[in-house]
């Protein structure tokens, strides 16, 4: 129930904004989720995690009408602006930027193309993916 997931977590401390939904939200106090967000079923949204043997805490700031894609992880110190799409299983790594209207995806999570489709990486060359073989 969509609706009572986001109420817990505004009662632990989370900014959720009207439709906004969440699987699992750990530091509910560190995150801010915009209007018409979503994190898919099996993601994390976590304001900690341990580096190298010490605690690194942040702010997540997820814009409005964002989607992140299931399994996916965002780590602290993120924002993700308005529009935006992380894809499936993809990490969102602490200090990441992501601009409005952009998709992003991978390990780690990088930008891929515009929500309207124009390209955002150079694309590589096919046979170098597929180790030189033709």
């Amino acid at each position: 129930m969509p609706g009572l997931g986001a109420l817990v977590l505004r009662r632990l401390g989370a900014k959720m904004g009207q439709g906004a939904i969440a699987s699992f939200v750990a530091d509910p106090y560190m995150i801010e989720m915009g209007d018409g967000s979503m994190a898919g079923g099996g993601s994390i949204i976590s304001g900690h995690i341990f580096d190298r043997g010490k605690l690194r805490v942040g702010k997540i700031k997820i814009g409005k009408n964002v989607v992140i894609g299931g399994n996916s992880v965002v780590f602290p110190d993120v924002e993700i602006g308005d529009n935006s799409v992380v894809g499936a299983l993809s990490l969102v790594t602490s200090g990441t930027r992501i601009p409005p209207n952009q998709v992003w995806a991978g390990i780690p999570a990088r930008p891929m193309m515009t929500i309207d489709g124009k390209p955002l990486r150079e694309e590589k060359d096919k046979n170098s993916e597929a180790g030189g073989l033709s």
